[in-house]
């Protein structure tokens, strides 16, 4: 699998981002341990902060929701000693990229780091134009997942490229086919962390 980071390096590195910027555009990573039962309660902060959320839900501290992110990957965490990583989108704006793994039957240990719009944005157009590529999508069918990565609905997307509503959709349906995603709202995962399973 390809990691999004080694993307985002090459995005960043393809349009002369200094180490500066490229902290401006994506926040360091989270580090910390939540227990299973009650669900997100933070036990343990792994960063030095000053403040440590301990006792706080890592949803609600973290990532600025009321209850825990969908898709999030330490509701279903793996075996212990395997990890899962997932595209959270943000309650506010931009995307987060989640990774748990469970240290024990009670503990999963959690990494997450937030991209901007910006960032997540040219980070989607670079692994479409690869994933585009490899899984032979159409010019169009480009063009229609390039807007739902930055979450158009079908409706908008229609308005800007010209089309009716059933042309989007048609378009959209083929492409999501062809990249393996089972919805638009999982091109963000397909594009960020399922770069290598597509042949």
């Amino acid at each position: 699998m390809r990691d999004a980071r080694l993307v985002a390096s090459a995005v960043l590195l393809r349009e002369r981002r200094t180490p500066t910027s490229v902290s401006a555009a994506a926040t360091p990573t989270r580090n910390y341990e939540i227990s299973l039962q009650p669900f997100g309660l933070v036990v343990r902060s792994l960063d030095s902060a000053a403040t440590s959320p301990v006792g706080e839900t890592c949803y609600r501290v973290f990532h600025g929701r009321d209850s825990a992110c969908p898709g999030c990957p330490a509701e279903s965490p793996p075996a212990p000693g395997q990890g899962r990583e997932v595209v959270v989108p943000s309650a506010t704006a931009g995307n987060d990229i989640v990774w748990a793994q469970r240290v024990s039957a009670r503990l999963v240990r959690v990494s997450a780091r937030h991209l901007d719009d910006d960032l997540a944005s040219k980070i989607a157009d670079a692994q479409l134009i690869e994933r585009g590529i490899r899984a032979r999508l159409t010019w169009r069918e480009r063009q229609v997942m390039r807007h739902v990565a930055r979450g158009c609905g079908l409706l908008e997307i229609a308005r800007l490229l010209g089309v009716s509503r059933s042309t989007a959709k048609f378009h959209s349906h083929n492409a999501l086919r062809k990249l393996g995603a089972g919805s638009r709202g999982e091109v963000m995962r397909v594009l960020f962390l399922d770069s290598g399973s597509q042949s």
